[in-house]
């Protein structure tokens, strides 16, 4: 059966004023045949698979292809909070950690306090944003000795694992001090490691850990720690004598995309919960809903368990992750919060959000995870992906051959045969997209 659907055609933001036909029956006939093997290869049958295509100019849904079905979504869930915070904090803005210490007695402290909310970028060394800034701080101050060294990491009052994480996926546990690496601590449940279970189950492990890193990075520049090393508080004389501060959000929320880092988006999403109190799941989950509310998306018709899509209890729609994208464009965030137009923020890589997902066939850092799809087919996608499993999505925008800018969302998950064969069939349906 043929099924046809009228759009307005519009070009860079003008109306030609006539219609034009989208044949949906392709994009029907594509699904239908299921994800493409290689030549030579067997078939596998039962991917259940669903496709929402947006006008993101005007809001208008042009394809709906079991739009409104839940689906696994893997990591084009991180398209949710990436746009929450940055509407919630703004582009520019940027994690503190920061030292505090009780009075200093010749070179001596006898509590010092290392306090974050949640940076997911701070390094232990190699940067301005990292422990070792932060011990060199302290040794231009003088200061020679430590009695105590508190982490304070109230800030989240979350569990270390997130709900739903595989044991055989490696992971970084949450944190509001967080310190990302090869050398930091985190855990990993593979099969032939050793795993530290206490990083999971003692709230107390992981900062504690922290801690030893940055007592490491103290003795480096002179500064003995000589007392304890625990989970603690400052106390409320104590001042901050030393602090560092992240990149700018848009660059963190763009790590997360392009590079599709887990942590970065379990991190922003925690912080996203902070607000007067500490940040739990439920207060994240509360301005994520907030935020939802501006996009038209009704958070009651989704299941949501973590903010990277490592969680296979994730449920989400193509239809909500699609009007998302719709919103993200309509109402583009900028660095310098100029007001511009959808299109010309679109065009001139303005609109933070876009800009911080991934190129299709675009080389290194701006081609991301897509980079090397559709190369050399000359079709503009600018998308997240997401694959785990029997699992793949991409959701992003793609721009037509007559100019218009499309929002879309196709999401595949419950196949048993490989990724790649999911894959071609998303580049297959790109392709007919691109037609529009």
């Amino acid at each position: 059966m043929l099924i046809k659907v009228w759009i307005s055609l519009g070009i860079i933001g003008m109306s030609l004023g006539y219609g034009q036909m989208v044949d949906v029956a392709a994009l029907e006939a594509l699904i239908d045949a299921g994800p493409i093997p290689l030549e030579g290869r067997g078939e596998y049958e039962g991917a259940h698979i669903g496709l929402v295509v947006i006008d993101a100019e005007t809001g208008d849904v042009l394809v709906d292809i079991r739009g409104g079905e839940g689906f696994t979504p893997a990591s084009s869930m991180k398209i949710l909070p990436t746009s929450a915070i940055l509407d919630a904090l703004g582009p520019n803005f940027q994690f503190e950690t920061v030292v505090l210490a009780s009075e200093p007695d010749e070179g001596t402290i006898e509590r010092l306090t290392l306090r974050g909310e949640g940076d997911p970028s701070l390094a232990q060394f190699g940067s301005d944003n990292s422990l070792a800034a932060l011990a060199q701080q302290l040794a231009d101050q003088g200061i020679t000795e430590i009695d105590d060294l508190h982490v304070d990491d109230y800030a989240f009052d979350w569990p270390r694992w997130g709900s739903g994480w595989m044991w055989d996926d490696p992971a970084y546990p949450y944190g509001a001090v967080f310190v990302e690496g090869d050398a930091a601590p985190y855990v990993d449940m593979t099969i032939g490691a050793v795993a530290d279970a206490e990083l999971i189950t003692n709230p107390d492990a992981y900062p504690r850990e922290v801690g030893k890193l940055f007592a490491l990075e103290l003795a480096r520049v002179g500064i003995t720690v000589d007392g304890d090393i625990m989970r603690g508080t400052a106390e409320d004389a104590d001042a901050v004598i030393a602090s560092v501060q992240s990149r700018p959000l848009h660059e963190l929320v763009t790590d997360a995309n392009k590079r599709s880092l887990n942590h970065y988006a379990e991190q922003l999403y925690a912080r996203l919960g902070l607000a007067g109190e500490p940040s739990t799941r439920g207060r994240s989950f509360d301005a994520l809903t907030e935020f939802l509310l501006k996009a038209d998306v009704d958070s009651d018709q989704m299941r949501i368990r973590d903010a990277s899509g490592l969680s296979r209890y994730n449920l989400v729609t193509p239809m909500q992750l699609s009007k998302v994208l719709s919103y993200m464009y309509q109402n583009p965030i900028t660095t310098d919060g100029a007001e511009v137009s959808p299109r010309d923020a679109f065009d001139a890589s303005s609109n933070v959000l876009v800009n911080s997902l991934p190129v299709a066939a675009a080389d290194g850092d701006v081609g991301g995870t897509l980079r090397n799809r559709l190369v050399d087919e000359g079709i503009t996608v600018i998308a997240k992906t997401g694959s785990m499993t029997g699992v793949s999505s991409l959701s992003g925008y793609l721009v037509t051959e007559s100019g218009q800018v499309l929002a879309f969302s196709m999401l595949m998950d419950n196949f048993v045969g490989f990724t790649s064969d999911m894959r071609r069939l998303q580049d297959a349906l790109m392709r007919e997209m691109v037609t529009f």
